[in-house]
């Protein structure tokens, strides 16, 4: 697909809306009381959600240098459901 096909108008729209996205605060699922982690040494099935609810969710990498951090994992930009996590015991996959 050729971007010849969009004015320079649209395109400078749709960098601003993708620039609004980034600068969002994004909330990460893990802290969520429906979320259930894979915890099972068995390899993760590719129907894994760990949203009890079945909430498409989306995964943000680590930084190449910084999986000790907390800038990543799920997370939905907006969800009603989201009902933070009383204790941190989880059940296993």
């Amino acid at each position: 697909m050729s971007l010849a096909r969009y004015s320079d108008r649209e395109l400078l729209d749709e960098l601003a809306r993708r620039q609004r996205r980034i600068d969002l605060k994004i909330e990460f699922c893990e802290g969520c009381s429906r979320f259930i982690p894979w915890t099972s040494s068995k390899p993760m099935p590719e129907s894994y959600n760990p949203c009890t609810l079945a909430h498409k969710m989306h995964f943000r990498a680590p930084d190449e240098y910084n999986w000790t951090g907390d800038d990543w994992g799920f997370f939905r930009l907006h969800c009603a459901d989201r009902t933070p996590a009383a204790t941190t015991d989880n059940k296993e996959q």
